[in-house]
C-alpha cells in the first residue's frame, strides 16, 4: 500500500511539474507576443498584461530552473521557506540562474552551441534595464492598486511603468546601430514613421528576451537540470514552432564564431 501511495504521489508531482512548465511557456510566450505587437506609446492600459505575463513568467521559470538544479544536487525539491528565499527580484533571479547554469555547464557534457547562447545572454547588457523594470513590477508594481487602496504604496504602478519602459526603449534605439540609423533616417526625411520604428525596437527586445528563455529550455534539453528537468522543458517549450529554427540559427552562429569548440 505504501509503495502504491509513493507511486501515486510521484505521478502527481511529475504531473504538477508539467503544469508548471506549461504555465511558464504560456506566460512568457503571451507576454512576448504582446510586446512584439506594440507600435505606439499610446497603449498605456495594454502594458499591464505584458508586464504581468513577462514578470511572472520569467520569475517562475528562473525559480523552476534553480529548483530543478537544487533537486538534482540535493535529492529534494526546495521547501516553501527555501523558495521564499529566492525572492521576487527578477534581476537577482536572472543573475543567480545564469550563475547556476554556468556552473552546471562546467561539469556536464553539452553541445557548444549552448556556450554560445549563454555568452549571448550573459553579455547582453541591453536587456538589463528591461529586466529591472520587470523586476520592479513583479516585486510590487503588480500589487500597486491593491496596496494603494489599502493605504500603502509599493513598487511602480502600471501608469508609471509604461513611460519607464518607453524611455528605456528610446535609449535602446540609440544604442542599437540598425535602429539608430533608422531613427536618423526618419528625422532626415521628416516622415512620421515612429510607430514602425517602435515596432522594430519592440521586436528586437522581444527576440533578446526570447533568447534568455531559450537558454533555460536548452539547459533542460542538455540535461543540466537533471531527469526532472527533461519533464519540465518538454512542457516549458510549449508548441513553439520557431524554437527549432532559432536553435538552427544558434548552431550556425556557434559554428562560425566558436569553430574550435563546436563539439560535445
Amino acid at each position: 500500500m505504501a509503495e502504491n501511495n509513493d507511486k501515486i504521489h510521484l505521478m502527481l508531482w511529475k504531473n504538477e511539474l508539467g503544469i508548471l512548465g506549461r504555465s511558464n511557456y504560456a506566460l512568457v510566450s503571451h507576454g512576448l507576443e504582446i510586446l512584439r505587437s506594440y507600435r505606439t506609446v499610446d497603449e498605456e492600459l495594454a502594458v499591464y498584461p505584458m508586464l504581468s505575463c513577462l514578470a511572472l513568467g520569467f520569475e517562475q521559470s528562473c525559480k523552476a530552473v534553480l529548483s530543478l538544479i537544487d533537486k538534482d544536487v540535493s535529492g529534494h525539491w526546495p521547501d516553501v521557506s527555501e523558495l521564499k528565499r529566492y525572492g521576487h527580484s527578477l534581476s537577482n533571479l536572472k543573475d543567480r540562474t545564469l550563475e547556476a547554469i554556468h556552473e552546471r555547464m562546467s561539469i556536464k557534457k553539452h553541445y557548444m552551441w549552448l556556450d554560445y547562447i549563454y555568452e549571448l545572454v550573459s553579455s547582453d547588457i541591453s536587456i538589463k534595464p528591461f529586466i529591472d523594470i520587470l523586476s520592479d513590477f513583479g516585486s510590487g508594481g503588480r500589487y500597486y492598486s491593491l496596496d494603494l487602496l489599502a493605504g500603502s504604496i509599493h513598487g511602480t504602478d502600471r501608469q508609471g511603468a509604461w513611460p519607464s519602459w518607453e524611455n528605456t526603449v528610446e535609449n535602446f534605439i540609440q544604442t542599437d546601430p540598425v535602429l539608430k540609423k533608422a531613427f536618423e533616417d526618419i528625422i532626415k526625411s521628416n516622415k512620421l514613421e515612429f510607430e514602425e520604428l517602435n515596432l522594430s525596437a519592440h521586436t528586437e527586445i522581444a527576440f533578446r528576451l526570447q533568447r534568455f528563455y531559450d537558454l533555460l529550455i536548452e539547459a533542460g534539453i542538455h540535461d543540466l537540470l537533471g531527469d526532472d528537468g527533461l519533464i519540465w522543458y518538454s512542457y516549458a517549450q510549449g508548441q513553439d514552432k520557431g524554437l527549432s529554427k532559432r536553435m538552427d540559427l544558434y548552431k550556425r552562429q556557434a559554428e562560425k564564431n566558436l569553430p574550435e569548440r563546436f563539439h560535445i
